[in-house]
């Protein structure tokens, strides 16, 4: 459990300051370790303690059960809270749904019709990504490209910003060039005959249908 505790500090810490300033699926399950390590460290001090004082053994549920509603105590005050955010995420997920069906009901259509990502942030990253994975899962085959708008490689940099610098760079890259996942931008210019899904801002005006993502993707 404390490797667990250390890893997301490693891995998820901004600059070590894991739990905070962290996206809350960042925090799964981290948080939950560390409660739960409370929990065990009193039920561990009180074996302890019993065994060194035999004449607490009687007693020692008292000190368990004070240690079980510590535990609740840390989850009752954030369970509306995190009710809420519960039904919002519920939320989100079907109007994301919503919005990748309309696309798969267009392409399906359209079988020779690109799908194209268009991208106004370089955090748009992992869902370009993400949407190339729903698309193919629902045995679509149709070409995918990406344009990015607004930002590219020069606007971070490359020592203070290494990661921006690095996804920026790869999606330009994958935009003029293509990949195994994705077809050049260039190959798809042709067509009107196309599906744009804006992901952090408006879908191409060029394709004949299109949505957004942003308003109902939460990086989150």
């Amino acid at each position: 459990m404390l490797a667990l505790i250390l890893s997301q500090h490693l891995f998820y810490g901004s600059n070590g300051h894991w739990p905070n300033d962290v996206a809350p699926r960042y925090l799964f399950p981290g948080m939950l370790a560390e409660n739960m390590a409370f929990f065990l460290s009193i039920i561990v001090i009180a074996k302890m303690a019993s065994i060194k004082f035999p004449k607490l053994a009687a007693y020692v549920w008292v000190i368990y059960l004070a240690g079980a509603l510590s535990f609740l105590m840390l989850f009752v005050e954030n369970i509306t809270s995190n009710r809420a955010a519960s039904i919002k995420r519920v939320v989100t997920t079907s109007s994301l749904t919503n919005r990748l069906d309309e696309a798969f009901i267009y392409l399906r259509a359209h079988p020779s019709a690109a799908l194209l990502l268009n991208s106004h942030n370089v955090w748009d990253y992992e869902p370009i990504f993400s949407i190339y994975k729903f698309v193919r899962a629902s045995g679509l085959i149709n070409p995918i490209a990406i344009n990015i708008n607004g930002y590219s490689p020069n606007s971070f940099s490359k020592n203070s910003q290494p990661l921006e610098f690095k996804l920026a760079s790869t999606l330009l890259e994958i935009q003029h060039f293509g990949n195994s996942k994705f077809v050049p931008l260039h190959t798809t210019e042709t067509h009107c005959t196309c599906f744009s899904m804006g992901i952090t801002g408006s879908p191409l005006a060029r394709c004949e249908s299109g949505n957004i993502v942003w308003s109902v993707l939460e990086m989150n």
